[in-house]
This record gives C-alpha cells, sequence and structure tokens, in this order.
C-alpha cells in the first residue's frame, strides 16, 4: 500500500500566516499625508503620488491574489481530510 502524507499542520499554518499578511496589507497601513512628509516640492511630490497610487494598485492586487491563494490551501486541507475520514470510514466498514 502507499502511503500519502500531506502535511496538513504546515498547511494550515501557511493559512494562517497569509491570513496575518492580508490583515496587515489591508489594515496596517494609513493613508500618508504627503505633503506635511515633503513640503512643498512639486517634482517630488508628484514622484511620491504616483509612487502611492502604484503601491496602492498593487496593494489591492496582493490582497486579491492572496485571499484566492489562502482560499485554495484551505480546500485543498478540507478535500484531503474529508478524502482521509472516507477512506477510514471505508477501511473500518470493511472490518465489520
Amino acid at each position: 500500500m502507499t502511503h500519502i502524507t500531506v502535511p496538513l499542520e504546515e498547511l494550515e499554518g501557511a493559512a494562517r500566516d497569509l491570513d496575518n499578511v492580508l490583515s496587515l496589507l489591508e489594515n496596517g497601513t494609513r493613508e500618508l499625508d504627503l505633503e506635511q512628509m515633503l513640503g512643498n516640492a512639486p517634482d517630488v511630490m508628484g514622484a511620491a503620488r504616483t509612487f502611492d497610487r502604484r503601491w496602492s494598485d498593487g496593494r489591492k492586487q496582493l490582497i486579491d491574489e492572496g485571499k484566492k491563494i489562502r482560499d485554495k490551501i484551505r480546500e485543498v486541507t478540507g478535500a484531503f481530510v474529508d478524502t482521509d475520514n472516507h477512506v477510514a470510514q471505508a477501511l473500518d466498514q470493511e472490518k465489520k
């Protein structure tokens, strides 16, 4: 018989860690007051606003894709647990 080992604890830990990262991306940042930070230098302000806008777009993309990965990890973990439970039940039935 072939033995398949699925690292469920590691998968669940990865999903939890990803949740923490997503939480930081969603809630751990605040809008920057660029004028207060950089003063009134138009070229620097323009570059800072461009960076901030692009980072906001990138952060949203990271959050969206991170949630998809987290959900798939949980889906895979659930499928392995369900399969293991069904196989165990079938083996129990055969023993009776």
